[in-house]
């Protein structure tokens, strides 16, 4: 078997494409499933802030599906599933920005948008719940704002809005958002966390619907440890 190794920009990471990472990254194969998109900003100074949910959400799907970031293309970290006929992304540009890098992936593999889905924070949606659906604007979350940008606000991606609750009265919403969760916080991301990887394989294995009628809502006890 053939193989190549590039080095690319953001950080000249080096990646080894091998030809079944080019046949699996095509929508045209029979086993792609799903493109999933989770947002967040690059690098340690971001990680583990609200606003980078959608990165620790495809961390632990990746993780699930046995499978890790190697490859880059189009301005983002790629993990790639044969087996599960998924493409998992983490856009490297910053979260305003990220519709830069999906739609580059999106017409360079002629992706259907309804085998998209965008994982994301938004704090119009309490702590402890989320919402899948694939209709309707942003929610106020500007990575999701920009995706709809280049992809069309009629676009029909799925998008699923990680609630992190609402910064208190007088608390700048982008100083909240690039915050960390306090530790009851944590305890109750983790199990979100989860439960948002449950809900994409049920989306992969079982479709939109299914996904969100068994998720959509409050998915977690918030009751603070005793």
């Amino acid at each position: 078997m053939w193989h190549r190794t590039l080095v690319l920009p953001f950080g000249c990471l080096a990646a080894t494409i091998f030809p079944k990472d080019l046949l699996y990254l095509s929508p045209m194969s029979s086993r792609f499933l799903l493109l999933v998109v989770g947002l967040g900003n690059p690098g340690p100074k971001y990680a583990g802030t609200r606003h980078n949910v959608g990165f620790d959400i495809i961390d632990d799907y990746a993780a699930r599906l046995g499978i890790s970031f190697t490859t880059q293309r189009h301005h983002s970290l790629l993990a790639i599933s044969e087996k599960h006929g998924v493409v998992l992304m983490k856009p490297q540009t910053l979260m305003n920005l990220s519709g830069t890098a999906v739609r580059g992936y999106v017409d360079s593999h002629s992706v259907p948008h309804d085998k998209v889905v965008v994982v994301a924070d938004n704090f119009d949606v309490v702590l402890g719940a989320m919402k899948l659906n694939n209709r309707g604007g942003a929610g106020g979350q500007n990575g999701v704002e920009d995706v709809l940008r280049h992809l069309g606000k009629s676009s029909g991606f799925a998008r699923m809005k990680v609630g992190i609750g609402r910064p208190r009265i007088g608390v700048d919403p982008a100083d909240y958002v690039l915050g960390r969760f306090n530790l009851h916080e944590q305890r109750v991301m983790a199990q979100v966390r989860t439960k948002a990887v449950d809900c994409l394989e049920v989306f992969r294995q079982e479709g939109l619907a299914k996904a969100m009628n068994q998720f959509n809502g409050t998915i977690v006890d918030l009751t603070p440890p005793a």
